[in-house]
């Protein structure tokens, strides 16, 4: 009985955080790993009531260990949508969606609780205090952050939609955002605008992969702290490529229309060199699957 109560759990926290996104899953029922199984199992037989969760006069509180469990099952929950098709990615995507699955799943538990649950049963949990993100994690919070100064979008909405495009499509979507967001896009082609934005989302990827030498041996103050500037620094550098590639794109364009209207002004050959965009001198993303699997999360 425990067995399908955990079940019933696990479909609708994940029919919850596909709507809460409004990413795509192929599954109803994603394959949860069996310590996150235990973890929910007293909230799913007593999802009902869960007053009865609360510890006696001489019991262990289980109920932060029940929050934390309903942490990781969102974040798994997450794990399973897909992307569109359009983002094979590979290992630096693959850490940059597991981290912002990590983030969003912080923020989004306390709010899917109070849609799963009886009026008033989200409080019968307790009230942890937010633990403090490091690793990953946190640099994934500072890159919301980061692309919310830059494009008017809160955090919270930044985080569900790179959540919601699925594994190995944070990258490319951020990069979207990002472009966009960038001086005069709106003048770009589509093949234009869609040749910068994967340009971007690889600088993107590769800056908030880089997690630098040594970080093991920091402590947890440290770690934050360089994770907060990982997270900021990758958007950082994506977001300066993104106004170099678009104003590149844009002086290519005029100079074509300017040779159209007078054939005189056609630079002799080889000289458009320089000027030429460098989203065409781009090898093209690996085609295939995203990935084997989500590589280890850095955090402790």
């Amino acid at each position: 009985m425990a067995d399908a109560d955990v079940d019933e759990l696990i479909r609708t926290i994940h029919r919850l955080v596909v709507e809460d996104t409004e990413g795509w899953s192929p599954v109803r029922l994603p394959n949860i790993s069996s310590g996150v199984r235990r973890l929910i199992e007293p909230l799913a037989v007593n999802r009902d009531i869960p007053a009865r969760l609360a510890p006696g006069p001489a019991a262990e509180d289980q109920r932060p260990l029940i929050r934390r469990g309903m942490t990781a099952l969102v974040e798994e929950c997450a794990t399973n949508l897909e992307a569109d098709g359009q983002h094979p990615g590979g290992r630096e995507s693959a850490i940059l969606s597991m981290s912002v699955n990590g983030a969003y799943a912080e923020q989004a538990m306390p709010r899917l609780l109070q849609k799963l649950l009886p009026e008033g049963g989200a409080e019968q949990l307790g009230h942890a205090p937010e633990p403090p993100m490091v690793g990953d994690g946190a640099a994934a919070r500072s890159l919301a952050v980061s692309i919310s100064a830059r494009t008017g979008r809160g955090e919270g909405d930044v985080l569900r939609t790179l959540a919601g495009a699925g594994w190995g499509g944070a990258g490319p979507v951020a990069a979207d955002m990002l472009v966009r967001a960038a001086m005069g896009s709106t003048a770009l082609s589509p093949k234009d605008q869609e040749a910068v934005t994967e340009l971007v989302a690889g600088r993107l990827e590769k800056a908030f992969a880089d997690r630098g030498p040594g970080r093991d041996e920091w402590d947890a103050r440290g770690e934050r702290r360089d994770s907060i500037d990982r997270g900021a620094d990758a958007v950082e550098v994506a977001s300066v490529t993104a106004e170099q590639e678009v104003q590149r794109c844009r002086a290519r364009a005029g100079a074509s229309v300017a040779h159209i209207l007078d054939p005189q002004l056609s630079p002799t050959p080889g000289s458009q060199g320089a000027n030429a965009p460098q989203t065409a001198e781009q090898p093209a993303r690996p085609a295939g699957p995203r990935g084997a699997g989500p590589p280890e999360r850095n955090e402790r």
